[in-house]
């Protein structure tokens, strides 16, 4: 009891220490950066900020003569921060001067915005194929269009030659409810899809906008017609970077009845790339080089990250995917295709594997969408800094030297 009383206490001296700092136009605390050897372009930080301690809605970061948007959210402070090295950022109370993410929700889809430039929507009712294709590749679900900061769109919906493929997506391809095959890829089998079920939460501010949804994968082919094998939870949030579109994607996935999954080439969060890439008008960057074909001869291709990226109006334009490291089977297996725009992380080509019951898994991934060309250096420095962010600590009391 004596603690829970001291953490109360401590909560409401926060507060009104926040409070008070906000009125008087002192700092509400500071940020220590120590961004070590941090290879060049930006971070994408989340600070943890003290139990109890409430931010105004709006503040930035100040360093000298630098202002940096900050958005507080879930007891967290988030900013990008430009450059590597040692900073002290005071956090101030009231908005930057920046043009701030906007997530919109409508029965039909959920769209991010900077400023007035759409980056994403989110399909949340069924898409009606156009005419010509068969009616059973209508799904929702996924990610399209996808933009880059010049306002390209580097996704593709209902591809000629691969209808089902639907811009950025999940599904699973050979999988075993007990005895039965269902494959929630290829829609035209009719085995298996991925539906939106509810959007669990939604938020937005000066640096970035996220969104949940539940999505369920269904097996259409069970004995009571309709049985859903697997529960997603998709959580994306979007980041404007400047030169980038940033998404940080989550995918948490349950099987109630358990799922097995034998060894098999594709299936997995996917990306289905730009039309006009079609024809192997694309090229593929791994962390091994110039790739055009994955598996190639027969052996898998794993990475760390993979680039997809072609003209695009004119212009050139792609889409850079990372993958985080406590992902299941790191670095995952990639499929490429030489001639259609699209890759997926796929990692039953290692083997079989399963959901069991009660034992959810976690995919994480970064998809950097960017105009121009990205070398190698560039995809290793998005990695590092993924995967090895600048230390950055909230304290109240400006740190010493």
């Amino acid at each position: 009891m004596k603690r829970a009383a001291a953490a109360r206490i401590r909560a409401v001296w926060l507060a009104l220490s926040g409070l008070c700092l906000a009125v008087c136009g002192a700092p509400l605390g500071y940020v220590q950066i120590n961004g070590g050897d941090m290879p060049a372009g930006p971070a994408l930080l989340t600070v943890d900020l003290p139990l109890g301690l409430e931010l105004p809605a709006a503040v930035h970061l100040v360093a000298g003569q630098t202002t940096l948007p900050a958005q507080a959210s879930g007891g967290k402070l988030a900013f990008v921060l430009p450059v590597g090295g040692k900073a002290v950022l005071a956090v101030e109370a009231g908005a930057a001067d920046s043009p701030a993410l906007a997530l919109a929700e409508t029965p039909e889809t959920i769209t991010v915005r900077h400023g007035e430039a759409e980056i994403l929507c989110y399909r949340k009712a069924l898409v009606q194929p156009p005419a010509g294709v068969a009616p059973i590749n209508a799904r929702n679900a996924y990610l399209h269009p996808v933009r880059t900061p010049a306002g390209r769109v580097v996704t593709d919906d209902f591809a000629p030659d691969h209808p089902h493929q639907r811009g950025v997506f999940c599904a699973w391809t050979k999988t075993k409810a007990g005895e039965r095959t269902v494959d929630f890829w290829n829609l035209p089998k009719g085995q298996g899809t991925v539906r939106y079920a509810e959007t669990l939460r939604a938020a937005s501010g000066p640096v970035f906008a996220e969104f949940a949804v539940r999505q369920e994968h269904l097996d259409l082919k069970a004995p009571e017609a309709e049985r859903i094998a697997l529960t997603e939870t998709l959580t994306v949030r979007v980041w404007a970077v400047g030169n980038a579109h940033v998404l940080d994607l989550e995918s948490v996935q349950e099987a109630p009845r358990g799922l097995d999954l034998p060894t098999y080439l594709y299936g997995g969060m996917a990306f289905r790339g730009a039309r006009s890439w079609r024809q192997g008008k694309m090229e593929y960057l791994t962390d091994s080089g110039p790739c055009r074909e994955a598996p190639f001869q027969g052996k898998p291709t794993r990475t760390a990250w993979c680039d997809m990226a072609g003209p695009v109006d004119g212009a050139w334009a792609g889409m850079l995917a990372l993958a985080d490291p406590a992902n299941f089977r790191f670095p995952e297996p990639v499929r490429l295709l030489p001639g259609d725009p699209y890759f997926c992380f796929a990692p039953s080509q290692l083997g079989e594997w399963r959901f069991a019951p009660g034992e959810p898994r976690t995919f994480r991934y970064r998809l950097v969408v960017h105009d121009d060309r990205v070398t190698a250096a560039d995809a290793a420095g998005w990695q590092q800094r993924y995967i090895h962010p600048p230390e950055a600590r909230f304290s109240i009391e400006r740190p010493q030297p």
